[in-house]
């Protein structure tokens, strides 16, 4: 966010999100931010799961909360052959979602491996969390997909239409819960 204030400050004659007519420091500046923006969303999902399970949980956190970013779903992969793709992003709602999923889902795996035998005990880490976890998250988050992106367009729908008390009441209340 602070970069695209930068932007707007290193050039102010933008009117239109056409980076290429920018000049260079405005460029590097939007890249930068373009590419934070992108990365947000996974990342907050890798580590909801970081803190649940561990390192077994980034991998599928962050994969997790790609899938919610790019909005990938059933439907995407059915409309893939006829030419069209139909996709369904579940923004912030869909990486929270996708992080407690992914490290409930190592969490678990984790205390139903505890029974396998010691023979097995090297290549758990390796590959059963990594690849099951990865797996099921990917399963479960194409599924919910199409359903938390409905959540999602509910939520940006009801801010966009929101008042400026409404938006100044909202601000006060998480300025206070971030306090």
């Amino acid at each position: 966010g602070v970069c695209m204030a930068l932007v707007r400050l290193v050039e102010p004659a933008v009117s239109t999100d056409l980076p290429w007519d920018w000049s260079t420091p405005a460029l590097v500046l939007y890249l930068a931010a373009s590419f934070a923006k992108d990365l947000a969303l996974p990342v907050l999902a890798g580590y909801i799961a970081h803190s649940i399970a561990d390192r077994p949980g980034l991998l599928p956190g962050l994969a997790g909360g790609w899938i919610a970013a790019q909005g990938y779903c059933l439907d995407t992969f059915a409309s893939m052959g006829a030419g069209g793709m139909a996709m369904a992003p579940s923004g912030f709602i869909g990486a929270v979602v996708a992080g407690f999923a992914a490290g409930g889902i190592v969490w678990v795996l984790e205390r139903v491996c505890r029974h396998l035998p010691d023979a097995v005990e090297g290549i758990k880490p390796m590959l059963v969390y990594p690849v099951v976890s990865l797996v099921a998250v990917t399963a479960s988050m194409v599924l919910a997909n199409p359903i938390l992106g409905v959540a999602s367009w509910w939520v940006d729908t009801l801010l966009g239409a929101a008042t400026m008390p409404a938006l100044a009441l909202l601000g006060a209340v998480l300025g206070a819960m971030m306090a």
